[in-house]
């Protein structure tokens, strides 16, 4: 494990030097203070829980771009370098190095949560009426999963990649697939051909089973379930969400949590037992 976190402070500081990543966060961290300052100047009668309701579709689409350009070169730039059987030449295993690679972009993306949702905190305390806690704190960890989420999907992919373009692919590939809302257009589109070519209606619970398995719709899942109301019930209005206790248990919200997990552990460990066995040279 020292080894692995060694690899991770190494990695941590490198991908610090990242323009690209730098571009990104600073595009998403004026984004954040651009939506929360003006409406608070134009109108200092708006409730504290608009800041975290306005702040989570950007940091929907922005905190995977984030974690995808911070971790998509993790190990693919380093074996096409050739950097990598340098490193493992040293006393770091292959193991030590996808988990260190992993552990490395994770705090570099969890950084960038924690920055953006003080930039956020700061405007929140000094122009709105009111400041919901918990479900400002609930929200960042939320976020927070998801880019950890992307993170593991980018660093799996890294893993199984040779080269630079092979990894960059895929992983374009993921962010608009599942970061733009387009995972969820293709649910409806194959519920509306169902319906309409083969007249047949699928199950809503399969539907939306398969809608979670993207990891930003079972992030607005969970949003939506578990924080929703709690700023609905702190700004004085009704706090009522849908029963679903009678529901098959893929669409209760304690497994959409865990396939939101699943992201963070899945694709890392695949990655890893294919770059255990991979010919480096």
């Amino acid at each position: 494990m020292n080894r692995a976190l060694t690899v991770a402070k190494y990695d941590f500081e490198n991908s610090r030097r990242s323009y690209m990543l730098w571009g990104v966060v600073g595009v998403f961290l004026a984004l954040i203070l651009l939506l929360t300052v003006v409406p608070g100047l134009l109108d200092n009668n708006i409730p504290g829980e608009f800041v975290v309701t306005i702040i989570t579709p950007v940091a929907s689409i922005f905190v995977p771009l984030t974690a995808v350009i911070a971790s998509y070169l993790a190990i693919a730039g380093e074996r096409e370098s050739g950097q990598m059987n340098i490193l493992l030449s040293l006393p770091p295993s292959r193991r030590d190095v996808v988990l260190g690679k992993f552990l490395g972009r994770a705090a570099v993306v969890l950084g960038a949560v924690v920055v953006a949702f003080v930039v956020a905190l700061i405007p929140s305390l000094l122009l709105y009426d009111g400041f919901p806690a918990g479900s400002f704190l609930l929200t960042m960890g939320l976020t927070g999963l998801l880019g950890l989420a992307f993170v593991g999907l980018a660093v799996g992919i890294s893993s199984v990649s040779t080269t630079r373009t092979r990894a960059m692919a895929p992983t374009v590939g993921v962010v608009i697939l599942f970061a733009t809302g387009l995972w969820g257009g293709l649910m409806q589109a194959i519920n509306f051909i169902a319906d309409l070519g083969f007249d047949t209606t699928l199950d809503p619970e399969i539907i939306d089973l398969l809608r979670f398995i993207s990891p930003s719709q079972a992030y607005s899942r969970l949003f939506n379930r578990l924080v929703r109301p709690r700023l609905a019930e702190s700004a004085g209005g009704s706090s009522q969400v849908a029963d679903i206790s009678g529901q098959a248990f893929f669409v209760q919200d304690w497994f959409v949590f865990l396939l939101l997990a699943a992201w963070v552990v899945v694709p890392v460990a695949i990655g890893y037992l294919r770059f255990a066995g991979a010919d480096l040279e």
